[in-house]
């Protein structure tokens, strides 16, 4: 039991010092313990050693006088501590080599059975590739070998350009082509459901009499045509009775490319005896645009013989 306990207070033995708090009290006695202790290290009187690092920078340290080598500090930071670290396990590994080819002294490790120093190496790689050294853009010297000859910064701007993509189309086209003529890919088919402007102008027919007298998708050969390949040219709205195609363009018909397989399109249908109506789509949300719809609907109706 502690002298006034029963208080509620806590009184040291040693010192008579009182305390109101049981953890207070225990935290107070420890310093009675360690007071006949001996800690040389802790007693000494210190000093300030300078170190140079093996960085190169000088830095100050507080080292008692009785301290042990093992407690001083031979580099400014942990960086440098690993590094130090590292060049003693390497020490014995390493050894000097003169490359064969440009006879410049390098060192290698024991497991390392390299004749040449590294910039040799890199130039017999690029050459056993067929690879240039430089960028053929900027110059620059490149870090290593590629087919492009070009740098990081210049292929990512060569990326962005018409003519990689479509070199990059055509290799797509032509590996699709390859696998329909092995049998390996059936071909593009026609889709079974049907877009928003192919339905509305399907209600357009509808209402105007038009129902029963045309086909959707009506697939047409390439060959029957004349032309070569094994695909198929798919009309959207056929009317057999005229012979006379319907096509409505939705935003992908004014790609370039696209203008001109369509013109090819309609070039080889055209001689072939079919008509081809053509109608641009514009969204019907605006005014406008359910003008302009309303328009093309009346000169297609007028065009259309009966």
């Amino acid at each position: 039991m502690f002298i006034g306990e029963e208080m509620g207070l806590y009184t040291c033995i040693d010192c008579g010092a009182v305390f109101d708090n049981r953890f207070k009290y225990s935290s107070h006695r420890s310093t009675h313990f360690t007071k006949g202790r001996k800690f040389p290290e802790r007693n000494a009187k210190k000093k300030i050693i300078t170190k140079i690092c093996i960085c190169g920078k000088s830095f100050d340290q507080e080292v008692s006088e009785k301290a042990k080598k093992a407690y001083i500090r031979e580099t400014c930071s942990k960086t440098c501590t690993n590094k130090l670290i590292h060049l003693r396990d390497n020490k014995s590994k390493v050894k000097k080599i003169i490359c064969k080819n440009c006879g410049i002294s390098f060192e290698i490790g024991k497991r390392g059975s390299s004749k040449n120093c590294p910039a040799c190496n890199k130039l017999n790689i690029f050459k056993k590739l067929k690879c240039a050294l430089h960028c053929r853009n900027c110059r620059k010297e490149l870090p290593y070998p590629n087919e492009s000859g070009l740098c990081k910064f210049c292929w990512q701007e060569y990326q962005k350009t018409d003519k990689y993509k479509k070199k990059i189309r055509l290799k797509l086209v032509a590996a699709a082509k390859k696998k329909v003529k092995e049998g390996t890919h059936v071909g593009w088919k026609t889709r079974n459901i049907m877009s928003y402007p192919e339905k509305f102008f399907q209600k357009v027919l509808d209402n105007n009499g038009l129902k029963g007298e045309y086909v959707i998708n009506k697939p047409i050969p390439k060959k029957n045509l004349g032309l070569k390949g094994a695909c198929c040219y798919f009309l959207d709205f056929y009317f057999d009775k005229f012979k006379l195609d319907l096509e409505v363009d939705g935003s992908q018909h004014e790609f370039p490319e696209r203008k001109l397989s369509d013109k090819n399109r309609d070039e080889a249908l055209t001689k072939n005896g079919y008509k081809v109506y053509r109608i641009k789509w514009r969204e019907i949300r605006s005014k406008a645009g359910k003008e302009y719809i309303k328009e093309e609907i009346n000169r297609f109706l007028n065009f259309l013989p009966r």
